[in-house]
């Protein structure tokens, strides 16, 4: 595993799965861990989330894959669960309490806010009796080492500083609000498939096989697990007496 400074270090989109891991693990206790489905879903929904996304799969099952290589999230079979399902393992990495990961869950969605927006919209994760109680959590994330969130500086016009997380750049990049779709990647013959995707998507010869084969992992991943299911499945079905 990687330096605990260097775990800060997220792309946009793992940034946004992570933030959807937590949020989900609280507002959906009865549907976590969550599949790629749900994650998906969870990522690209217009309503509490700055910026809307266009996601696809092959983005949310690459991004999860980092995800699980730095320690912050888990893939397994669970009960009841014919597919692999996905939860956050922030635990593993960062010593913080739970109010703390509610506000770190809107920060990583929703990115800068002030206090009472960051008090409001943890209603659903988690009950802060006050505004101190809530800015204590702030105070846990931006105290932490290294720190999780930092107060920034009130800008011209603004009323309240905000707060935002410190994964990633701390900043919202134009290229996360739209996704090209992952099928262009592995559909057609020869460059041909390449070719269709359009010159703006700037992709070199050998990212685009390691996007192949990363997606190709990922589907040998879900279908062992899916097989190892099935298995277990046929084993109870068995009549212990034949």
């Amino acid at each position: 595993m990687e330096s605990v400074n260097g775990l800060l270090d997220l792309t946009n989109e793992e940034i946004r799965i992570l933030g959807v891991l937590l949020e989900k693990e609280k507002t959906t206790p009865d549907n976590y861990p969550l599949t790629l489905n749900s994650i998906l879903l969870g990522s690209n929904q217009s309503t509490n989330r700055h910026p809307i996304v266009n996601y696809d799969e092959m983005i949310v099952e690459r991004a999860l894959g980092k995800l699980r290589e730095r320690g912050l999230a888990l893939r397994g079979v669970y009960a009841g669960s014919r597919v692999p399902k996905h939860r956050h393992h922030l635990e593993n990495v960062f010593n913080v309490s739970d109010g703390a990961k509610a506000v770190l869950a809107v920060l990583l969605l929703r990115g800068p806010q002030t206090l009472g927006e960051i008090k409001t919209r943890t209603e659903r994760l988690f009950n802060f009796e006050s505004l101190d109680e809530c800015d204590s959590a702030i105070d846990e994330l931006v105290n932490n080492n290294p720190p999780l969130a930092a107060r920034l500086e009130r800008q011209p016009g603004q009323k309240e500083a905000r707060i935002n997380h410190t994964f990633g750049n701390g900043e919202v990049s134009d290229s996360q609000v739209v996704a090209k779709p992952s099928l262009l990647l592995i559909e057609g013959e020869g460059n041909d498939s390449l070719a269709s995707i359009g010159d703006d998507y700037d992709m070199g010869e050998n990212e685009d096989l390691l996007l192949r084969i990363d997606h190709l992992e990922s589907e040998v991943a879900v279908l062992t697990h899916e097989l190892i299911a099935l298995r277990a499945e046929v084993d109870n079905m068995r009549d212990p007496s034949a």
